[in-house]
């Protein structure tokens, strides 16, 4: 996997990094064009955060981002 030009990702063995929106459509496909959770993609909403969680089973990748709702929870 050839993340974007703006996205990183550390080595899995310390994994971290930024993804971009485009990033977590076009190359990670964890979410659909519209921001929609794909369909094989546990998701969860971190109250404390305020912030959405996305989880994939098979690869154990785990990434928070933000949507809508967590911007309107920043202003």
């Amino acid at each position: 996997m050839r993340p974007y030009r703006e996205d990183s990702w550390d080595s899995p063995a310390s994994p971290g990094g930024t993804f971009s929106f485009r990033g977590l459509v076009k190359e990670m496909h964890r979410l659909t064009a519209s921001g929609i959770v794909a369909p094989d993609i546990t998701s969860t909403f971190d109250d404390c955060a305020q912030m959405p969680c996305i989880h994939h089973n098979a690869t154990q990748v785990k990434l928070s981002y933000d949507d809508a709702a967590s911007f309107e929870a920043m202003r």
